[in-house]
């Protein structure tokens, strides 16, 4: 047994020796590959990654990019902080493999990780240096090139294989130069992924110090690597501002290396003193990426030539390594001379994007996001100091830079009071580190699909995280999201009193330029803040929405080159979708089903305070702003909102900043579309029903334009940088104008905020609201106006204001009081303390109604009378007739019934107009003027019923009352009403007759109608509501009042005051304080019209005589007594006929001015031969029936006597011989009808069919008629 244990010890031992020796033996031949060859791609990969896993602890691997043959470019960071960058610890970089065949470099940072993290811990300069640094070093910038090229070969290869990337291309050319415009460069180019990897690395992180590693002589070479002359390529220097400090660099690496010190080493090359040159001095570099670091970043950037000849044999490695180690550490070194330090705000709080400025150096470095700089300085004496936006600038200070050690300075920077800020933001003036269109990091002008699309808008959320968030709002028919880009410095809330902006593109998915444009300003936006004043401003004071894509489908089926096409225009369920919208006069087929896309933006509208938008298109070339429709019935032509002066101030401001829209030249396709200006009412261009821009006006407190950028909706590619040159000033421009006009806070005196407040400006009929925080915001042209700011349950405030032309606006605030009923009822209610007292706040019963109404009989029977009715399925229905001078002649006075409570689950009408009774009796007993006006003019009859709602009948359906319609039919007869009015619950709108009516007569009932609603805040604000009401119009309600105007000729306005038909009664003082005003404008109907009195000769009135006016369907009959006609009618011209039986008719032409009744005495002459005293009741068509017969005396020719007997005879002849047929037939067939005779019993289907059909028709109408 010992035996067997010992082997298998052995067995073990010598199975884990072998292990041990494989282990040692892979290390062993990784060493010695380390030290005698270049490592390929995949042996470097593998190489890197087994240094960050050995390293862990302070080693990371990365990728920036991907090369054209899709190879990572790898670069690791030494960091020996537990996780991120300790504060203030500067980022250092070398670069190397720049040119594929240029490969020392490539293998001298493999060497340099190796000895770092060696020597790490053990070395006190090493340990001192990484502690103190965050190390990057990128092995490879063109692995691509570097797998084509070839060892040994000291030039390039032909075609400079290997130097360039795998497109050919020299990336140490490819970067944007500061003198492309003089050498008229195309800074419009597709960049090299290689090289927008490197720009994006460089320009997001705050590297101080860089040193790129070349081949191909033996130099240190700074910056400039260009300069601006045209007809020479060398021997001129072109220095930075800080050329001492790069001439110190430079020398620092070269002193280090005994070759490159000695300045000529290698044949055939100028000689460089001190191993030094200027870049320029040796040969200009147009696009070089040191050039790149110092202009675009705050990185100062060295190239070394390390070896003359570009890829050395591997067996030089060593001696390489050796003559370069001691210059590679030094010059990583020098990343701590100089300054550093934070900047910070009065708070204590870190300023991102503050300038550091050292007297007579004309470059600056800018703060992180945590506050802290690094200022690159030779040893000496300096004076710096620090500025920011919106602060003052420090004093300068005087610092002492020494050689070996950073001197530390700091600053606190004290923000500027408002005013003095907004004098001190400046114009778009582009940083000298930004490109020809604005770009630090030049972009790649082509069109991008969805994948592209999202790929660009997530790329911008990971490089500017603090301002940027990426949202969806929904999906399109085909999946796809429609993403959102906000860009703010608080992206992902909405600030308090900041506003809310967007720009909409790509609705048309073949207008596609709008889509390109907003991810261009996304990232002219993200690259510019904190480097640009105005950019900075506009970001930190507005909350920036831009989605690219609301039709991404459709984007998908277009193809570029679609000049005025129609593929890919609609949704993929071919839909317009900006026709798809609810629309203000109507529904269309295009907007009946609302589209997913229409349906999230909708939603989108909604849920932000939204203030300015634009709507990007494609296929014109011109700003056009609501209204896009018009009303049915009228033709193309202009239709101007309410804000017409804002809109058009707004349209000139993007057309203006147009290079060639505000020109006004029309498109080569339509040379008949010229706009003046370039902006355009878009119902005077053509009509739009459904659109986008007309629905946020009407329905949010968004004001938005739709541009046409271009006449070619999907033009070339090659086009777009043309597009964004001249969109970018406009869009910059529109976009600040959000804050033009008024805006603040509406708060309750105890500092509350109040959500949904009111805004109103005298003379415009359009209202906005408060958001939730009480902010508002009215974009206002320049002028003086009243503001008026209601809320429920607060006291009205209302304001002169005056706006200045700036788009800065001004600040109002508004802090509103609570409201007493008691004062609103002695200003406005002849302090009726039944109408407002709490006490009063309940539903009247049976008998306290009548008492109620006794009682106001008593209080003043100069202008009451009542009736009671009892006899209509036990409903009680009591009559108060109001009218000044009760019992005195009323046939020239107007009739104005009000209805209560027709359906007794309505009590909420019986409540209101019992008080609305009250109101008049008591303005007529205190001899109100206004009510003395109304009640001399117009007798009022208030209907009530006495039946009590309770929770029994709450929801029974009242249309069994049969016999109470039929009543009311009947006193409507009699008594001639001119007009009616039903106080409702079941919703907040207004309706009336429209079944049968002519267009012309639902006019004259609209008017009606709006003289409720003009008064009615609650009706007009229904929209900014909380409370909304889930009412479905029951139409068979409606068909009562349909049925009464089409038998008794009354018309009736229902006007719903409430969402609940029986509200609680706390409510009611509410409901009668909201709609006091509106009965009021209401009754005074009777304050305009026609009166007219037909008499004869002897001016004895003809009491049969008719009038027909022709906005009217129906012919209406004098009174009785005295003969008189009248009519409720808006101001304007109308057409009267008035005829009676054996008199001659006259035609007038009446002209109603606003609020005077037109009062006419007709006179009609009796036709010869006529009796006056004949009536008939359809005189108007009998008469002209009987004109036609007298004119008619001839017949083709021949006397009408003549014509009729030929006929009779004629006819005469064709029914005998009809007669004749038959018999003959009958007699044919007789013998065969047996043949035809069915074995089944007949059923005749049709007959059932009709039979069913009719009893149907006839439940119908029985339907109408009762229940109506």
């Amino acid at each position: 047994m010992k035996r067997w244990c010992l082997f298998f010890q052995t067995i073990i031992f010598l199975v884990v020796l072998h292990n041990t020796r494989s282990i040692f033996s892979k290390e062993d031949e990784r060493k010695k590959l380390f030290k005698e060859s270049y490592f390929n791609y995949e042996q470097l990969t593998d190489y890197l990654h087994y240094m960050s896993e050995k390293y862990s602890n302070i080693i990371k691997l990365h990728s920036v990019g991907k090369s054209v043959q899709n190879r990572n470019l790898w670069v690791v960071e030494i960091n020996t902080d537990a996780e991120n960058r300790s504060l203030l610890k500067p980022m250092f970089k070398y670069v190397a493999n720049m040119h594929g065949d240029e490969a020392v470099g490539r293998q001298l940072l493999v060497f340099l990780l190796d000895y770092l993290v060696e020597n790490y811990g053990k070395d006190s300069r090493i340990t001192k240096l990484m502690n103190e640094t965050n190390i990057f070093l990128m092995p490879s910038v063109n692995p691509d090139g570097f797998e084509n090229s070839q060892e040994g070969n000291c030039d390039s290869l032909p075609g400079f294989v290997g130097r360039t990337n795998a497109n050919g291309i020299d990336l140490n050319r490819d970067f944007p130069d500061q003198f492309d415009y003089i050498f008229k460069r195309p800074s419009i180019r597709k960049y090299q992924p290689e090289t927008l990897a490197m720009m994006k690395w460089i320009v997001q992180n705050p590297f101080v110090l860089s040193g790129n590693l070349h081949g191909g002589a033996v130099v240190a070479s700074y910056p400039f690597d260009n300069a601006p002359y045209t007809n020479i390529s060398c021997c001129q220097k072109s220095l930075t501002a800080d050329n001492q400090w790069f001439l110190f660099a430079a020398k620092e690496y070269a002193r280090h290396n005994s070759v490159m010190s000695k300045g000529a080493y290698c044949s055939g090359v100028k000689r460089f003193p001190e191993g030094i040159t200027n870049g320029a001095y040796w040969y200009f570099v147009s696009g070089g990426m040191q050039d790149f670091n110092y202009i675009r970043s705050n990185c100062f950037e060295v190239t070394f030539e390390l070896t003359c000849c570009k890829f050395p044999l591997s067996t030089e490695l060593i001696n390489e390594w050796n003559l370069n180690k001691e210059s590679l550490i030094s010059f990583m070194e020098l990343v701590h001379n100089g300054i550093k330090g934070v900047v910070l705000d009065e708070d204590q709080k870190p300023i991102e994007g503050a300038r550091i400025i050292v007297k007579n150096l004309n470059h600056t470095v800018v703060s992180t996001g945590r506050g802290e700089f690094w200022r690159l300085l030779v040893p000496g004496k300096y004076e710096v100091a620090a500025d920011a936006r919106g602060y003052r600038p420090s004093d300068p200070k005087v610092v002492n830079v020494e050689s070996d050690k950073p001197t530390i300075v700091n600053f606190t920077l004290y923000r500027k009071p408002d005013d003095e800020l907004s004098h001190s933001i400046k114009k778009v003036v582009h940083p000298s580190s930004a490109d020809l269109f604005g770009f630090l990091i030049p972009p790649v002008f082509e069109y991008h699909n969805y994948e592209a699309l999202e790929y660009e808008l997530k790329l911008l959320c990971k490089m500017y995280p603090k301002i940027t968030y990426l949202y969806s709002i929904g999906q399109s028919v085909e999946g796809r999201e429609l993403y959102v880009l906000t860009i703010s410095d608080q992206p992902r809330i909405h600030e308090p009193g900041e506003p809310e902006f967007k720009y909409i593109a790509n609705m048309h998915g073949n207008e596609a330029v709008g889509r390109e444009l907003l991810i261009l300003l996304a990232k002219y936006l993200c690259e510019n803040y904190l480097k640009d004043e105005r950019i900075t401003r506009i970001v930190n004071n507005t909350r920036i929405h831009l989605m690219p894509s609301m039709n991404p489908d459709g984007f998908e089926r277009a193809h570029e080159g679609d000049e005025d096409g129609l593929i890919g225009r609609r949704n993929a369920n071919n839909y317009d979708l900006n026709r798809n919208f609810p629309d203000q006069y109507g529904t269309t087929k295009e907007n009946e089903k609302t589209q997913p896309e229409t349906a999230a933006v909708i939603k989108w509208i909604h849920s932000l305070p939204f203030v300015l938008s634009a709507n990007l298109h494609g296929g014109g070339l011109v700003s056009n702003y609501p209204f896009d429709d018009v009303p049915k019935g009228k033709r193309k032509g202009p239709n101007f909102s309410p804000d017409n002066d804002v809109f058009q101030l707004l349209a000139r401001v993007y057309s203006n900043s147009h290079p060639t829209m505000h020109l006004g030249k029309a498109c080569p396709r339509y040379p008949k579309e010229a706009f003046k200006g370039g902006i355009t009412n878009g119902a005077n261009w053509y009509l739009v029903k459904g659109g986008m821009q007309d629905y946020n006006y009407i329905h949010s407190n968004c004001f938005e334009l739709t541009i046409e950028v271009g006449c070619f909706k999907y033009p070339n590619h090659t086009e777009l940088s043309k597009f964004w040159i001249q969109n970018r000033a406009p869009l910059i421009a529109f976009m600040e104008q959000v804050n033009r006009g008024v805006h603040g806070f509406i708060r309750s005196s105890e500092g509350n905020p109040i959500h949904k407040a009111i805004l109103t400006i005298s003379g415009i009929s359009h209202k906005t609201t408060s958001a939730k925080d009480g902010d508002y915001w009215r974009l206002l042209a320049p002028g003086t106006y009243n503001i008026t700011v209601t809320a429920p349950g607060y006291e009205k405030l209302t304001e002169t204001i005056s706006i200045p032309d700036t788009n800065t606006g001004i600040s109002v605030n508004f802090t509103m009081v609570r409201d007493d009923p008691k004062e609103w009822s002695y200003a406005e209610d002849f302090d009726i303390s039944q109408n407002v007292s709490p006490l009063q706040e309940k539903y009247l019963k049976p008998e306290d109604l009548f008492r109620e109404l006794q009682f106001l009989e008593l209080l003043d029977s100069s202008c009451t009378e009542l009736f009671s009715y009892n006899k209509m399925d036990n409903k009680i229905l009591h009559h108060l007739k109001i009218t000044h001078e009760i019992g005195s002649p009323e046939e020239e006075k107007f009739h104005i019934v009000l209805l209560g409570d027709l359906y007794t689950s309505e009590s909420v009408g019986r409540e209101i107009l019992i008080r609305f009774a009250r109101h008049l009796v008591y303005g007529h007993k205190s001899k109100d003027t206004e009510t003395i006006e109304i009640l001399q003019k117009s007798v009022l009859h208030i209907l009530l019923s006495e039946k009590e709602c309770n929770d029994e009948n709450h929801n029974l359906m009242e249309y069994s009352h049969l016999e109470y319609i039929q009543f009311l039919k009947s006193l409507f007869e009699i008594k001639n009403f001119d007009v009616g009015l039903s106080v409702r619950g079941g919703g907040f709108y207004l309706n009336f007759p429209t079944l049968g009516v002519k267009e012309s007569t639902q006019k004259i009932f609209q008017s009606y109608s709006l003289r409720f609603y003009e008064k009615n805040d609650r009706l007009q604000n229904i929209d900014y509501d909380d409370e909304k009401c889930s009412h479905v119009s029951n139409s068979k309600k409606k068909n009562v009042f349909e049925v009464l105007y089409r038998e008794s000729g009354v018309p009736f306005v229902s006007a719903h005051v409430s969402c609940c038909m029986q509200p609680l009664p706390l409510k009611l003082t509410n409901i009668w304080r909201e709609n006091l005003k509106s009965l009021i404008n209401f009754v005074k109907v009777g304050n305009q019209g026609i009166i007219i009195q037909v008499v004869d000769e002897k001016m004895d009135p003809i009491r049969h005589a008719q009038i027909h006016v022709d906005v009217f369907e129906k012919i209406k009959n004098v009174t009785f007594n005295f003969a008189f006609f009248k009519a409720l009618v808006p101001p304007g011209k109308y057409f009267i006929e008035v005829f009676a039986q054996g008199y001659e008719r006259k035609t007038l032409s009446v002209k109603v001015e606003e609020n005077v009744i037109f009062r006419s005495v007709v006179t009609l002459y009796l036709n010869k031969g006529k009796n006056p005293d004949g009536k008939q009741d359809n005189f108007y068509n009998s008469n002209n029936l009987y004109k036609n017969q007298e004119g008619d005396s001839q017949i083709w020719g021949m006397p009408r006597i003549a014509f009729i007997m030929l006929i009779s005879w004629l006819t005469f002849l064709l029914f005998c011989l009809i007669i004749g047929t038959i018999v003959f037939c009958e007699k044919h067939f007789k013998r065969h009808r047996s043949e035809f005779r069915s074995s089944m019993p007949y059923y005749d289907e049709d007959y059932d069919n009709e039979t069913e059909n009719s009893s149907e028709e006839e439940d119908i109408l029985f339907d109408v008629n009762v229940n109506s």
